[in-house]
C-alpha cells in the first residue's frame, strides 16, 4: 500500500477559486450583452432565457433548475410482489 505524503493533497484538486468563478461569470454575461446587444446583465438572462424556452431540451432544462430533476427510479409500495401484467387479447 501506498503512504500518502501530502495527506491525500493532489494538485488541481479541489474547488476553483472564487476569483476564477467570477471571471468565468463575467465573461458570460459579457457575451449575453453583445448577443443581445444590451447594456444590463438581467435583460440579456431574460432575453436568453426566452431564446432557450423555445426548444424542448431547454424547457426540460428551464423545468429540471426551477422544479427539480424528477426521481429516476419510482419506488414501490411492495417491491415483493412486482407482478408484470401480460395482455393474450380480449376474452369475452
Amino acid at each position: 500500500m501506498e503512504i500518502k505524503k501530502h495527506g491525500g493533497y493532489r494538485p488541481g484538486a479541489g474547488r476553483k477559486a472564487k476569483v476564477k468563478e467570477d471571471e468565468t461569470r463575467e465573461a458570460f454575461n459579457e457575451a449575453l450583452r453583445r448577443l443581445y446587444n444590451t447594456e444590463d446583465d438581467l435583460e440579456s438572462k431574460v432575453a436568453f432565457i426566452l431564446d432557450l424556452i423555445k426548444t424542448q431540451r431547454g424547457q426540460l432544462f428551464i423545468a429540471e433548475h426551477v422544479f427539480g430533476k424528477a426521481p429516476q427510479v419510482i419506488e414501490s409500495e411492495n417491491p415483493l410482489f412486482q407482478i408484470p401484467i401480460v395482455s393474450f387479447g380480449n376474452k369475452s
